[in-house]
């Protein structure tokens, strides 16, 4: 009898610690997948970005060196040129020049030997893609953006920048800006210069034979492009400075030039 009560207290006792054992092994599973679920929801964008980065191809994505345009005083003689609300000073013999309207009416050319000048008519900027306002709600500071800030925060940005130290908000910005790049890159090489004048914000980007002027005004109503374009040659970036340091804005319905 006494034998008896020996192995039901040691079987009990045995069925105890499997049950202890078994409540422990599930609670480090389930605090396991718990850790999992949440170190992979901190790293979601992390993930995120290196499918993106191998699907899009944007590993190699390298910053596009930026600096402050020196300001080039507009040499005298040149002359006044307006298209649309914008108006600009070019040497005489470009303004005087060859002068071809586009047939679309949205750009006028200027030519004068090697030296090409495409201007864009100003158009209402607007967001058409929702890029400006996707920078403005993924920056640090929820910042306003035109879209040569915008440029210039994305030209800045290296793909090489990724830390997985970074945060969620971190990891978004550096994404949306490695891959804003790629749809708003003009050259692939190259430097830029910025500046701002009267309700205006510019970036210029340089090549060896051609620059693009990226302008847009600093409220972001009206904005537009000046292409400039050095063939067979390479482009002097003085008087393309000057060129930018005499540009103005008219407002809307200010009468034009006939």
């Amino acid at each position: 009898m006494r034998h008896e009560r020996n192995e039901m207290v040691c079987g009990n006792s045995a069925r105890a610690q499997r049950t202890r054992r078994s409540r422990a092994v599930w609670r480090l599973a389930v605090g396991t997948a718990l850790v999992l679920v949440l170190v992979g929801w901190h790293f979601r964008y992390h993930l995120l970005w290196h499918y993106q980065a191998s699907r899009l191809d944007l590993r190699g994505t390298q910053a596009v060196p930026n600096r402050p345009m020196p300001v080039i005083p507009t040499p005298d003689g040149w002359v006044a040129c307006r298209v649309g609300h914008l108006e600009f000073l070019l040497p005489r013999e470009l303004a005087d020049g060859d002068v071809l309207h586009g047939r679309d009416g949205v750009s006028v050319r200027f030519q004068h030997g090697s030296r090409v000048v495409n201007v864009s008519v100003p158009v209402d900027a607007g967001d058409p893609l929702g890029l400006l306002a996707a920078a403005a709600r993924l920056s640090p500071g929820r910042e306003h953006f035109t879209m040569p800030k915008l440029r210039r925060a994305c030209y800045a940005a290296n793909s090489h920048d990724f830390r997985w130290s970074m945060t969620p908000a971190q990891v978004r910005w550096h994404t949306f800006r490695i891959v804003t790049t790629k749809l708003i890159r003009t050259f692939s090489d190259g430097y830029t210069e910025s500046f701002s004048g009267q309700n205006i914000d510019a970036i210029v980007h340089f090549t060896d034979d051609r620059a693009m002027l990226d302008w847009q005004c600093s409220d972001g109503s009206w904005g537009g492009y000046i292409l400039f374009v050095e063939r067979p040659g390479k482009i002097e970036p003085g008087w393309i400075r000057a060129v930018c340091e005499s540009i103005r804005i008219h407002p809307p319905g200010e009468a034009e030039d006939p």
